[in-house]
């Protein structure tokens, strides 16, 4: 499922422009944004390339200058030990920003949310859980992870349909269709997803080949 995920992440950041990534990303890679739906819960697995899981630790005061850049190359000695990042993924300073910057609105109203970041939050993110006054059919999906450090900062959403947004500080608020998603194993949506984006991907180079 993970690797899903990655391919489905890798497959939109190709579709939708990855040749000019947002300059706020120094790697090249994006933070992504798996949801899925039940009921009045919604659930949403947040990943993002080490660098930008490091900012946030700065961001918030648990992790020193420069943690960030010690991923893209930086100085070593910035690098975070185990113990930061333990002390980072359990701290409140991290929850309260990561429910500061993504959330669901349902009619207009915030839905009640909690977070857990993982044991490691660089490598492994987060996972919200969202409770919903009505059961979950259109909703409104919001991103601001890191745009108060940089507007260029932008994250990907998905959720095995071929549905997806790309939340920028322009436009950090995108509308859902929970209804999309069908029952049983994600397998066959993100199949179905990674073959159409495949196409997409193989004709633009096509054209682009005829073209030259």
């Amino acid at each position: 499922m993970a690797r899903s995920r990655s391919l489905a992440a890798a497959v939109l950041l190709l579709v939708t422009g990855s040749a000019n990534p947002a300059l706020g990303h120094a790697s090249g890679q994006l933070p992504y944004a798996w949801w899925s739906a039940d009921g009045h819960r919604i659930v949403a697995e947040w990943t993002a390339p080490a660098d930008d899981a490091a900012l946030i630790g700065e961001a918030v005061g648990v992790l020193g200058p420069g943690a960030s850049e010690a991923y893209l190359d930086g100085p070593v000695d910035a690098f975070p030990t185990d113990e930061e990042i333990a002390v980072l993924s359990t701290s409140p300073q991290l929850a309260h920003y990561l429910l500061d910057n993504l959330g669901v609105r349902q009619n207009g109203v915030d839905c009640a949310a909690e977070v857990e970041p993982a044991r490691d939050f660089i490598t492994e993110g987060a996972r919200f859980e969202f409770t919903c006054p009505e059961p979950v059919a259109d909703v409104e999906l919001w991103v601001t992870m890191l745009h108060d450090q940089d507007p260029a900062y932008q994250t990907l959403s998905g959720d095995g349909t071929i549905q997806d947004a790309r939340h920028t500080a322009a436009a950090p608020a995108h509308p859902w269709d929970f209804t999309m998603t069908v029952d049983g194993p994600r397998g066959a949506p993100v199949v179905l997803y990674l073959a159409v984006g495949a196409a997409v991907v193989v004709g633009l180079l096509s054209v682009r080949s005829v073209r030259a």
